[in-house]
Formats: C-alpha cells, structure tokens, sequence
C-alpha cells in the first residue's frame, strides 16, 4: 500500500500515512499519545488551512492540524453539531413545525420552533414550547449524543435536495439552492436525518 508523508503541526513531526487513511483513523494515532498538542477530542482538522471533517481521505502530501474544542474551529464545529442534534429532535418531536435557529448571544443561541406556515398577516408564528418539551427535547438529544452516531455527507441532486427540503418544512432552504446555479449538492446526515 502506497503511503504519504504528512506533517503534523500538533505534534511538530512528519508521520507516514497510508493512502486513504481518514482524519479519524489519523488522530487516533496520533492525538493518543502523550505531547500531542490534542487535550480534549478531536472535533476537526485544518488540512492545508481548510477545515475539514474528520472523514476527509488523506491522498496527497499536507500540513495537518487536529483541533478540538480549545480551538475557535473546534468549538464552531462543536455548536454546528448540537444545532443538528437540536434539529433532528425538534424535527421527531414536531414533524409539523420548523427550528429557526435566529441569532448568537453571548452565551448561546436563540431559537424559536415555529409553525410551518406564517399567520395570515405574513409574521411567522412561533409554536411555545412547555417546560416539559424542553425537558424531553434535552433527554432526547443527550440520547443520540450518547449514542455516538456518526455525521454523515452524501451529494444529491437539486430535486433530490429540494425535495427533502421542502418535505421538512424548509422552502426558504430549497430556494436558495435553487438560485445558486448548481446541479448537486452536499448533504449532511444524522441517523437518516439530512
């Protein structure tokens, strides 16, 4: 098997590689060691300087950089994850509704679940969840993260994306795509859920 000689900018060291080999596989190796640079899990890498996900294949010669949660990459990725789980289980809870996650505060973001379809004077209207959802919403997303279910990505068509889209209540979202002018598109899963 052919491999690649990467350098590794946690450990400051060149590693050889096969061909192939995931980020993933790649920072089990590495980041177990004492030294490593790598104090808490590994969320992502900067390869070349790009963010990529732990899934990315290694096939050529890079500069590798594993972040975690102390890196401000490392702790975006963090909250784009919870927002997924948040979305996935707003989405089984009320299959009806849609998570509108609006803006960032200082110490988290505010969300809204909305109904699909806006009050007749155009306003979105929001759905108010009791303390009781709340607390099964928490429940359930600490029940997928404790299942430790992987993100996955897969290319779609424009129909394909747009379909699903629309089907979970998220036409603004088949919109945009449709005026970007693509034909396919990369989509993210969670347990089925895209």
């Amino acid at each position: 098997m052919e491999e690649i000689r990467i350098y590794c900018e946690n450990t400051e060291s060149y590693v050889k590689v096969a061909m192939g080999c995931t980020l993933k596989e790649l920072s089990s190796e590495i980041c177990s060691e004492a030294g490593s640079g790598c104090s808490l899990p590994v969320l992502a890498a900067l390869v070349d300087n790009k963010l990529k996900s732990l899934d990315y294949k290694i096939i050529n010669p890079h500069n590798i950089r594993f972040v975690d949660y102390d890196h401000p990459d490392g702790r975006r990725t963090y909250i784009r994850s919870l927002c997924f789980v948040l979305q996935k289980v707003v989405h089984e809870m009320f299959p009806d509704k849609v998570l509108v996650i609006d803006y960032s505060l200082p110490s988290g973001l505010y969300c809204e679940i909305r109904e699909a379809h806006n009050m007749d004077d155009g306003r979105p209207c929001v759905y108010f969840v009791t303390d009781s959802e709340v607390e099964h919403i928490e429940v359930r997303m600490r029940e997928i993260i404790a299942a430790d279910l992987r993100f996955g990505k897969k290319m779609l068509s424009l129909q394909e994306c747009c379909r699903i889209y629309e089907s979970q209540h998220q036409a603004e979202k088949a919109n945009l795509l449709k005026t970007l002018g693509r034909f396919n598109y990369n989509v993210y899963m969670l347990d089925g859920y895209i």
